[in-house]
């Protein structure tokens, strides 16, 4: 017999040698002692984490010759041959290259016989969700009504893709991704027996690897056993399996929270040159900052709990001049720029744009705070109002001449006009500043000035419109223009949210929703 690569050579044999899936294991063991079993169940969960091997546990149970029973001999033939994948009653079929409506229809005429051997038939459909809706209609008759002698066991990674009436006719079980610990101490098992030498650093950057999938993990520490042929250090792990230096994430992110754009594109280019690929840098960015944002919640994760003492001071350094608004929104542009890759013949064109927005990221501000900060400067504009006509009433008054006017000119260009009234507004007129600000110039004809008001500013349009404003606002265009110049205020139908951006751009910030 040819070599039997590990994930085979150690594929769990019993309930309890499933790692990290308890609760499914101890719930089928109950059902088989109590004789509760369903008629049909669905395996749902990431790849790699034993869906498919408990189904050929609970198939083994079944069928075994002193079975029913929550332990199987897995020495009988009818183990032996469920294990091998060759038993006559207990049909292991591939969704994804039978997933037609004529497949599930043999299917179904092949349930109405009886087992040739076992207790029970058994029909374990991987990657169920990959049937075509018409074969899942076809299955429904018989999952309706099935045979006493039949059980269907399905798995599959997407569950959501599984229509409902299916669903609603399977017991589920949820599996989970497994802890990096777990993994571990597999690994730690697997390389004893085989009397492979692993370093502790090694078998936990590989089992961080594997992601949560024992089957992974075994694999690279196959792949990893053939490449060094003895003792697996941590430099193997990282050249063998394409791990990115975390230096380099960190020097990165460095860069990116000093402000320093040149220096990040150019530390992007040196990667590229290094033979990295944009589209497989991104995630591995992504997974930088997810770590900083636990690390700023003190979450104690699989991977905080993973990293060296070294590599978690620097983290939390790094988490240390974040707040987790800005660290959120960093995160938020990282992913949109990963999914946007996906799709994207130019690749280094979203990189590029990516960090150049994290370089800014101080500029941009959430909806919900700029029209927070808007209302209250709105609300200051109200209260000097009020302050100006009590001190016009005591014989106060405020000089209308804008200090400062530049060099009058006939013609001028309509924003720069708009800009320059907007600057020239006294300090001590902020609130009048923030209502003329939420007008729009529509044009300048001859000596009149229309602004444009939306119907949601009426409080805006007048106190632009109140007669000492006016005036003094009418000041500073004759200084501006060289003529005198009349402001007519007028309503249009714009919607609130083109304010909101006249108002970002004002900020020269970024709306983020």
């Amino acid at each position: 017999m040819g070599y039997l690569v590990l994930a085979r050579k150690y594929r769990p044999k019993s309930f309890q040698e499933v790692v990290g899936q308890e609760h499914v294991a101890t719930t089928l063991k109950n059902a088989i002692r109590t004789n509760h079993l369903a008629h049909a169940y669905l395996f749902s969960g990431p790849r790699g984490v034993g869906k498919t091997t408990m189904a050929r546990i609970l198939a083994k149970s079944l069928n075994c010759e002193l079975g029913p029973t929550g332990s199987p001999c897995n020495q009988c033939s009818s183990c032996l041959e469920i294990a091998e994948s060759r038993s006559m009653d207990v049909y292991e079929i591939d969704g994804a290259s039978n997933r037609g409506i004529d497949e599930i229809r043999n299917l179904r005429e092949n349930v109405r016989y009886v087992s040739a051997r076992d207790r029970y038939k058994i029909y374990i459909i991987d990657e169920v969700h990959m049937l075509t809706t018409e074969a899942f209609n076809a299955l429904l008759k018989t999952l309706e009504e099935p045979p006493e002698h039949v059980l269907f066991i399905f798995a599959t990674t997407e569950p959501q893709k599984v229509i409902s009436t299916i669903l609603s006719r399977c017991q589920r079980f949820d599996f989970r991704r497994l802890r990096i610990q777990e993994i571990v101490d597999r690994i730690r098992f697997i390389a004893k027996e085989e009397g492979i030498e692993i370093d502790s650093e090694a078998d936990r950057l590989l089992a961080q690897k594997a992601d949560g999938s024992m089957r992974d993990g075994e694999s690279m520490l196959d792949q990893l056993s053939s490449f060094t042929e003895g003792r697996i250090r941590v430099e193997d792990v990282r050249t063998v399996l394409g791990f990115f230096d975390t230096n380099l994430l960190h020097e990165l992110t460095d860069r990116v929270l000093h402000q320093d754009g040149s220096s990040a594109l150019n530390f992007i280019e040196n990667l590229t040159s290094q033979g990295i690929d944009d589209r497989e840098f991104l995630p591995e960015w992504i997974e930088h900052f997810r770590t900083l944002l636990h690390v700023q919640h003190q979450l104690q994760t699989d991977r905080i709990l993973s990293l060296t003492e070294v590599e978690r001071r620097r983290f939390e350094e790094q988490a240390s001049r974040l707040d987790t608004g800005k660290l959120l929104r960093m995160l938020q542009i990282i992913s949109e720029t990963e999914n946007q890759m996906k799709r994207s013949d130019h690749p280094r064109i979203l990189l590029e744009s990516c960090i150049v927005r994290l370089v800014r990221i101080d500029s941009t501000v959430h909806l919900k705070d700029l029209l927070e900060r808007m209302e209250k400067i709105e609300s200051i504009g109200k209260k000097e109002s009020i302050h100006s006509e009590e001190s016009l009433g005591s014989n106060e008054s405020i000089d209308p001449k804008p200090p400062e006017n530049p060099k009058p000119q006939r013609e001028k260009d309509l924003n720069e006009v708009w800009k320059s009234l907007l600057q020239m507004t006294p300090k001590n007129k902020k609130g009048l500043a923030v209502c003329l600000q939420s007008g729009d110039p529509t044009c300048l004809e001859g000596d009149v000035l229309h602004i444009t008001f939306p119907k949601d500013k009426a409080f805006a349009k007048e106190q632009v419109e109140e007669k000492k404003n006016k005036t003094l606002l009418e000041e500073i265009l004759k200084g501006l223009m060289g003529r005198p110049v009349r402001i007519e205020c007028e309503w249009n139908e714009r919607p609130a949210d083109s304010i909101v951006e006249k108002a970002a751009e004002i900020f020269e910030a970024e709306l983020v929703s």
